[in-house]
């Protein structure tokens, strides 16, 4: 297996990006965490083999949901840690976190 890191632009906070990146990537076997980052982006650590992480790349360039995703950088990185599922990695308590994704949405709408 491999390892990668994955930041996701755009409309991706504040419209159920997270929970549909984890559903996908437990339906596909894919091992890691999902997190929104200040800035406003999505950061994913996926685990897995590399056909499979083609296709994790390929639904995330085609808008899941309400999602309007712009960019997509990836890297491979070394597995410094073997994930044992997926996990969204929430900032706080739940509604400090949707709070935080409700503002960046907002100023990506805003375009503030």
């Amino acid at each position: 297996m491999k390892c990668f890191r994955l930041i996701v632009s755009g409309r991706v906070q504040g419209v159920n990006f997270r929970n549909g990146v984890r559903k996908f990537c437990l339906m596909k076997g894919i091992k890691g965490t999902v997190q929104n980052l200040s800035d406003g982006n999505v950061e994913i650590f996926a685990q897995c083999d590399k056909n499979i992480y083609e296709d994790l790349i390929k639904w995330l360039k085609s808008n899941p949901g309400f999602a309007k995703v712009e960019n997509v950088g990836t890297k491979e990185i070394s597995c410094e840690e073997n994930f044992g599922d997926f996990e969204i990695v929430r900032e706080g308590r739940f509604f400090d976190d949707q709070k935080g994704s409700v503002k960046n949405l907002t100023r990506r709408i805003l375009k503030i």
